[in-house]
Parts: C-alpha cells; sequence; structure tokens
C-alpha cells in the first residue's frame, strides 16, 4: 500500500475517500477499527460498495463503534 493511502486512515463517525485501487472493506476496517472482520458494519452503511473491490475516489461512511453495536451486534465485539 503506499503512503498516500497509510496517510488516510479511515476514522469512525466521518466519510473516507478510498486512497487505491485494491483496497478492500477488510482493509478500511482494519485500519479504522483494528479488526478487519468489522467490514460488515461499513458495508450496511454504504450498501453500493463492492467490500472486495473498491474504486478510488469512492466515498465511504466509516460508522462508529456505537452504530457498529446497533447495525451487527457481533461486527462490535472484540476477540
Amino acid at each position: 500500500m503506499s503512503m498516500s493511502a497509510k496517510r488516510h486512515k479511515p476514522r469512525p463517525g466521518e466519510i473516507y475517500t478510498v486512497q487505491e485501487e485494491g483496497e478492500t472493506l477488510f482493509m478500511v476496517a482494519e485500519r479504522a477499527y483494528g479488526d478487519g472482520n468489522k467490514w460488515t458494519g461499513i458495508l450496511v452503511k454504504n450498501p453500493r460498495a463492492i467490500p472486495e473491490r473498491l474504486l478510488k475516489g469512492e466515498q465511504l461512511y466509516i460508522p462508529t463503534e456505537e452504530e457498529l453495536l446497533s447495525i451487527v451486534p457481533s461486527a462490535a465485539q472484540t476477540f
């Protein structure tokens, strides 16, 4: 992943703009929450996103941890 993608960390409660072709929702969730398995919560808030193939410039709403609990109860838990 390029340095530009690392500088633009997705933050819960904000809009994230995909930096590179090839990013996935798993990768975004891993950087936003420290847990890639929370990608399903991002998908619920961004139903048009293709989880394994995000487009450069695509904008995604990154739900807060509280929103994750209400969307997918198991998604906000860390094991």
